[in-house]
């Protein structure tokens, strides 16, 4: 059973890298699909980018807390 559920494994991890390959190769030959998935990803990356910031804002003011509340108890 074992064996079986390796090779599957393998073989959907074989598919998904072709599937990904074919996909890679379509949207560089249409410039229509390449476009939009370029304005995608640019439109991913700046929602990231400003979720991070965000939580990068308030770990810094949770740590700054954390420091003022150690230096008040010396």
């Amino acid at each position: 059973m074992e064996n079986n559920l390796l090779f599957n494994i393998i073989q959907q991890g074989f598919r998904t890298a072709i599937g990904a390959t074919a996909e890679i190769i379509e949207t560089i030959q249409d410039n229509n699909k390449r476009n939009q998935v370029l304005s995608e990803l640019t439109a991913e990356w700046q929602e990231k980018t400003k979720i991070w910031s965000e939580k990068g804002t308030i770990t810094e003011q949770e740590a700054k807390k954390i420091i003022e509340q150690f230096f008040q108890g010396y």
